[in-house]
């Protein structure tokens, strides 16, 4: 599902990186002063948190991932 989602990149004018190794239920957004996070285990489940301090700290957490990722992968 993530190379499908990765094929639509150019369209949808963003970049998905795929991190190789755990497969994961679940998804992140990092927007503007808002953190979205969803799961789609057994049930569907999400949130957003309006934070500015949060947003920050996903951000770093996001940014370690991405240099770990690489280039454009899959």
């Amino acid at each position: 599902e993530a190379h499908i989602l990765q094929s639509r990149d150019r369209q949808t004018r963003r970049e998905t990186r795929i991190v190789n190794g755990v497969p994961f239920t679940n998804e992140t957004y990092i927007y503007g002063d808002k953190v979205a996070m969803l799961s789609f285990d057994q049930e569907i489940l999400g949130f957003t948190v309006r934070s500015k301090n949060f947003v920050e700290f996903q951000r770093w957490v996001f940014e370690q991932l991405w240099e770990q990722a690489g280039d454009k992968n899959g």
